[in-house]
């Protein structure tokens, strides 16, 4: 494998591998997609940067990690000129929106173009999406949950050292790339974060509100409010509640099918005798509005980098951690891709990674 350092005398063709990470043209509609801000910040970098002018290195833990305030590049027109004129700097992509580790090894790997000398792959979000509704399937003992998880992850294992072994026998140099965590921030009604299989729901053409007799039987404030902080209406979360007998699971499965009327019935026995909302004395604490689904997601997500990094030590590869890097609402087009501002954070690391990353010393080098 060559070093992958960007000499004044070497081309330079980065092709990107993955999913909408970096095929993220359909969600940012006039902006410019991640293939062409790596083009654009290839344009401007200099011929070989020195780490140690952007960045802090440590050691921990057998990893390198480099870190930089600010990692856009800045050259004088002369310097710019004698680049380009020694070089030439482009990027590809082959990434598809919606693939898995399994197509990109499938429909991917065979599209890279020869002339590459660089790979980077962003793989694995889509695959926790799918494998990962398992975390919503009840389960008797945390030692079921443990077991069902340790499944999916030992699956998704296998894809994923398949692919990368795919990749390093090509003999170009290679980047990883962690998931990242959706933006829990624009998460809309109805937005399924483990998507692939949807849990069964209730019929709400056989389910109706409990009718009455005496009065409603209180609503618990806490259960309400997980409903609303997602975003769902408040009428209709209560109806939802109702509608699954208070159970708040069941409830947010319902509410996620778009079903749940926005009223309920005039002729409901109960429209005149609404449930009172309990409010617990501890209700005044402050919690992450996506406390639970945030904890989750973190756990499923740990797993898939936990692959993604023993892939990279294993093989000697740097890594770029998007988890460390897509942080910030404004990084996000919707609740999952990236937008132009989170883009051109990924594109400038890429570039920082394939102009100064000595690939032939074999150490993995966490770069954020």
């Amino acid at each position: 494998m060559s070093n992958g350092l960007a000499g004044r005398n070497r081309d330079i063709h980065v092709v990107l591998l993955g999913d909408s990470v970096f095929d993220n043209r359909r969600y940012i509609n006039d902006d410019i997609d991640v293939c062409a801000q790596v083009n654009q910040v290839l344009h401007s970098a200099p011929p070989s940067p020195s780490p140690s002018s952007s960045s802090s290195s440590s050691s921990s833990c057998g990893f390198a990690t480099t870190t930089s305030s600010s990692l856009t590049t800045t050259t004088t027109e002369g310097d710019a000129e004698a680049s380009t004129a020694a070089t030439e700097r482009r990027a590809t992509s082959v990434a598809v929106d919606g693939a898995v580790v399994s197509s990109v090894e499938e429909a991917q790997v065979g599209r890279v173009p020869g002339d590459a000398t660089h790979l980077v792959l962003s793989a694995g979000g889509n695959d926790a999406l799918r494998g990962f509704g398992v975390l919503e399937v009840r389960v008797s003992t945390v030692q079921d949950a443990l077991i069902s998880l340790a499944k999916v992850v030992a699956k998704f294992r296998n894809a994923y050292v398949a692919l990368v072994t795919e990749l390093v026998t090509k003999g170009h140099p290679l980047c990883l790339c962690t998931v990242y965590k959706p933006c829990f921030g624009k998460f809309q009604p109805g937005f399924n974060f483990f998507g692939a299989v949807a849990p069964a729901v209730p019929d709400a053409s056989t389910v109706k509100p409990k009718k009455h007799t005496e009065a409603a039987p209180a609503i618990d404030k806490a259960l309400l409010d997980q409903l609303t902080n997602m975003g769902f209406p408040e009428p209709q979360s209560k109806i939802a509640l109702k509608m699954c007998s208070f159970n708040v699971e069941e409830a947010l499965e319902l509410l996620c099918t778009g079903i749940v009327p926005e009223t309920e019935s005039s002729d409901s026995e109960d429209s005149d005798n609404e449930a009172p909302i309990v409010q617990h004395p501890d209700d005044g604490a402050e919690e992450s509005p996506f406390a639970a689904i945030d904890t989750v997601s973190g756990m499923a997500l740990s797993a898939i980098n936990g692959v993604i990094l023993d892939a990279a030590c294993h093989f000697g590869l740097p890594v770029i951690c998007l988890d460390k890097i897509m942080t910030d609402p404004a990084d996000f087009a919707n609740q999952i891709e990236p937008s132009s501002v989170g883009g051109m954070k990924m594109a400038q690391i890429i570039v920082r990674v394939v102009t100064s990353h000595n690939f032939a010393e074999g150490k993995t080098t966490l770069y954020h």
